[in-house]
Parts: structure tokens; C-alpha cells; sequence
């Protein structure tokens, strides 16, 4: 909070900064060390559904000259843990849409390319946040689907020839404890 100021700057840093942002990633391992160990506790439907409207208005209206921007990421990233809590909790059949889980496959690419993208649109083709969001996503998408085909699937295949083979764990904690560095 202290590194925000009044140039555009101090807000790139404030969002790239691992310092700064270090409790997303942190709330994400204390829910990915919850759900191996099967401690995830139960979310209600409400507060999902609650969730899931924060990290769609925040998608949306989240703006790089809006202090609330700043105040709310740890607000996004609670929501997110949540969100993602009752999904794994739930038998959530829809998950298994074919469309979603073409989009799982890609996922990496969107994470990787939907940033700078949303930048590009934001600044040099329209600036309302749903065209945005609209023209953005439809560009990300795209290019994580070319990027999956031309760079990924190909990396994935050179990476099978040469990585050996490991045996396969009965669970997360044993893989972790199993380790030979630990």
C-alpha cells in the first residue's frame, strides 16, 4: 500500500511486484495443500455464487487508476480461493463441458497472453470494459489456441522423449514427504 502513488508506474509495480502480490499465491498454496490433504472445507452455494459476482465486477470494472483496483486484489483473490474451493468440493457436471475443457487445455496460453492483449485493446482499439473484455478475450483466446498447437503440444511431445520415468505416487503429502531433498 505504502509503494502506490499518483504516477501510472507505481501501479505497474504495486501489480507485477512479487512483494506486493505474494498473498495471492499464498492463498492459492494454502488451498492446494488444504484440498490434497482433504481438509477443503465446504463452501456453500451462496458464497460462491457471491465470489464468483466479486471476480466478474472486478473483471470488468477493475480499473489501473482506481485505488479500490489496489484495495481490492486481496478481496480477488479470496474470492478466488472460494470460488475454487466449492468447485472442488462439488460434483459440478457442467465442468466436463467439452467447450471447458478445450479451454482447460489452453489455459496456460490464456494466462500467458490475456494480459498484455487486454492492454493493447484497452489502449489502442476501444476503452469500454466490456468491449474490452469482448474483443480481448476473443484475441486471447485465438492466440492461446495457436500458441497451444505451434509451441505447447509440440514442447509437451520433445519433453516425453527425454524426461524418465518416474513412479507414480499414491498421494500428494507421501510424494512430498518421499522427496529426496526434504
Amino acid at each position: 500500500m505504502l509503494l502506490w502513488g499518483h504516477e501510472t508506474q507505481d501501479v505497474m509495480r504495486v501489480y507485477y511486484g512479487f512483494d506486493t502480490r505474494v498473498d495471492g499465491l499464498l492463498v492459492g498454496c494454502l488451498l492446494g495443500l488444504l484440498a490434497a490433504t482433504g481438509r477443503l472445507p465446504v463452501v456453500k452455494p451462496f458464497l460462491a455464487l457471491a465470489a464468483a459476482l466479486v471476480l466478474a465486477l472486478a473483471l470488468v470494472f477493475a480499473d489501473w487508476n482506481s485505488r479500490l483496483y489496489l484495495f481490492g486484489l486481496p478481496l480477488i483473490n479470496l474470492s478466488s480461493a472460494i470460488v475454487l474451493a466449492y468447485v472442488l468440493n462439488s460434483p459440478v457436471g457442467w465442468l466436463g463441458n467439452r467447450w471447458l475443457v478445450k479451454l482447460g487445455v489452453i489455459s496456460y496460453g490464456l494466462y500467458l497472453w490475456h494480459n498484455p492483449l487486454f492492454i493493447i485493446v484497452r489502449e489502442r482499439v476501444i476503452e469500454s470494459p466490456w468491449g474490452v473484455l469482448i474483443i480481448g478475450s476473443s484475441i486471447s483466446i485465438g492466440c492461446a489456441m495457436l500458441s497451444y498447437h505451434m509451441i505447447e503440444k509440440p514442447a509437451l511431445k520433445f519433453k516425453e522423449r527425454f524426461a524418465p520415468s518416474l513412479p507414480k505416487a499414491e498421494s500428494l503429502p507421501d510424494a512430498i514427504l518421499n522427496t529426496p531433498f526434504l
